[in-house]
């Protein structure tokens, strides 16, 4: 069928390409080694133009799990699925969740994060917390979706004026002493857009268009800014951020109707996910009209462990809304040629002879974002001559897309008005994208 998205979705083993770009394994310039990166990228082409998402492979071995150059924040995500599930709990454990008096049953909690290093008292990190609350968009909604998550962003210069404008707001804030459980959010964030960047090198876009692949800059700045309350102006490099989520088991009767995350796109250029074996992420094929479910990493491989090698990294890569409006160049005839996909997270199913903690859906999910200057207009410049030999009959329309739905209204549904949509994203063509986040996170209550 045309335009049909349904899975099984894409798999691309990143391996290759990702040891290259990352340097972990010297490129030899040899003709198969060539071959085998020219296939990844047409792989990722092929997968961007036919379902908008793919999974991603990592293989990574002993000698090269161990090698100095080898980036240590990717070992973070090279282990046992366990010990990654396990390490999301302790940020969910009421232990850990009492000492930022974080609020289970709505609302959220920004906890400041004190820099023990330094003797002047100062905060450089940010963290926030938010409970089982209607999060898409509507405080009216009837019923607050059932999970809790962590958001961590990635720039420091916006984690350290986020903490120091809710400082001088004297909004209700808890500080805490640095330990490994930050360490975990930051880790997991870096590991994440370390693929990220892959993907898009891999694409062939230029970078520093839909992706800031650099590390955050803002770290001198702060340093060297004698004066705490001046930092809230810094200039952020990238609005870029992680969610760490725990969904809850619900009843079986209530499985569809009240959903984990409800149907959405994402705004950005590239959400990267990593998932656990519970499932219930799904994706919508708007040509069958019917929901898919994204495979686990134990069902990619037909067993209950993530692989029979734990130095497997198995992640889900899709398009978002920027990404995908890119490909809709400006003068083009054609409607976008990458679709950015719907999407929704269905909870886990209680029973009632396991535990909470056994039950529970865990996932790691990296919104990245271009940088804040950029439009998409300017992106659509670079974008749209790369891929324009994917051209082919479109069927992605503009209603899908939640980026152009007022999300505070809870417009954010598949059915719509093209043409209004349309006017909308001709609106924003133009504004730099920082400036648009920033308005989107105001309708989902995210600031």
């Amino acid at each position: 069928m045309s335009g049909c998205t349904c899975g099984p979705h894409p798999i691309v083993d990143l391996t290759a390409a990702y040891l290259e770009y990352h340097k972990i394994r010297s490129h030899s310039s040899s003709s198969e080694d060539d071959e085998l990166l020219t296939s990844v990228h047409q792989q990722i082409r092929k997968a961007c133009r036919s379902h908008g998402c793919f999974h991603v492979t990592i293989q990574l071995t002993n000698e090269e799990d161990s090698s100095p150059h080898h980036p240590p924040i990717i070992q973070c995500l090279a282990k046992p699925l366990a010990e990654v599930e396990h390490e999301i709990e302790s940020l969910f454990s009421p232990s850990f969740l009492q000492t930022a008096n974080a609020n289970l049953n709505g609302g959220l909690v920004k906890v400041r994060i004190k820099d023990l290093s330094s003797s002047s008292s100062r905060f450089i990190e940010e963290a926030t917390f938010r409970g089982r609350t209607a999060e898409s968009g509507d405080e009216q909604q009837p019923k607050p979706e059932p999970k809790l998550s962590w958001e961590f962003r990635r720039c420091l210069s916006a984690r350290t004026a986020a903490a120091e404008s809710m400082e001088n707001n004297d909004r209700d804030h808890f500080s805490l002493p640095k330990n490994e459980a930050w360490n975990f959010l930051s880790n997991w964030t870096e590991s994440l857009h370390s693929v990220a960047s892959v993907v898009i090198h891999s694409m062939g876009i230029t970078k520093q268009v839909v992706l800031n692949e650099k590390s955050c800059n803002c770290l001198h700045k702060i340093m060297s800014n004698p004066n705490n309350d001046a930092t809230s102006s810094l200039e952020k490099c990238t609005v870029d951020l992680l969610r760490c989520f725990r969904y809850d088991a619900i009843p079986i009767e209530e499985k569809y109707d009240q959903l984990g995350s409800s149907s959405h796109t994402d705004w950005g250029s590239l959400t990267v996910v990593w998932q656990d074996d519970v499932g219930g992420l799904q994706t919508y094929c708007h040509a069958c009209e019917k929901w898919t479910a994204v495979a686990t990493p134990g069902e990619q491989y037909n067993t209950t462990t993530t692989s029979s090698n734990n130095n497997t990294i198995n992640l889900f890569v899709h398009v978002g809304d920027f990404l995908s409006l890119a490909t809709h160049g400006e003068g083009m005839t054609h409607l976008p040629i990458w679709p950015s996909p719907r999407h929704r997270v269905v909870c886990p199913t209680k029973q009632p002879d396991q535990s909470e903690s056994s039950q529970c859906r865990r996932s790691l999910v990296y919104f990245a974002y271009p940088p804040p200057n950029i439009s998409l207009a300017s992106a659509q410049k670079v974008v749209e001559p790369l891929i324009c030999d994917d051209t082919y009959e479109s069927s992605v329309m503009f209603h899908p897309y939640s980026l152009l739905h007022d999300q505070s209204q809870q417009a954010n549904q598949l059915d719509g008005v093209d043409s209004t949509n349309f006017e909308t994203y001709q609106d924003m063509r133009l504004r730099p994208f920082g400036e648009v986040i920033s308005e989107k996170w105001d309708q989902v209550q995210r600031n």
